[in-house]
């Protein structure tokens, strides 16, 4: 995530920032909260295997504001 934020903060440094996140996968979210990411809802989303499973969308307001 350190390298991501640097090159998005190089190139897209006032852009808002997102991500989804399974909303099983309890350590990726604790993760992504733990960087300052906050979550601000769920959808459903089709997996890989036709499955519709719930996820949360976690967002910085621009790169700078992922903690590392």
């Amino acid at each position: 995530m350190g390298a991501a934020a640097g090159w998005l903060t190089t190139n897209f440094p006032d852009d808002p920032v997102h991500l989804w996140v399974l909303d099983r996968n309890d350590n990726a979210r604790r993760f992504y909260e733990a960087l300052g990411g906050r979550n601000v809802g769920a959808e459903e989303h089709e997996h890989a295997d036709g499955q519709m499973l719930p996820a949360y969308r976690y967002v910085w307001p621009h790169p700078g504001a992922i903690s590392a």
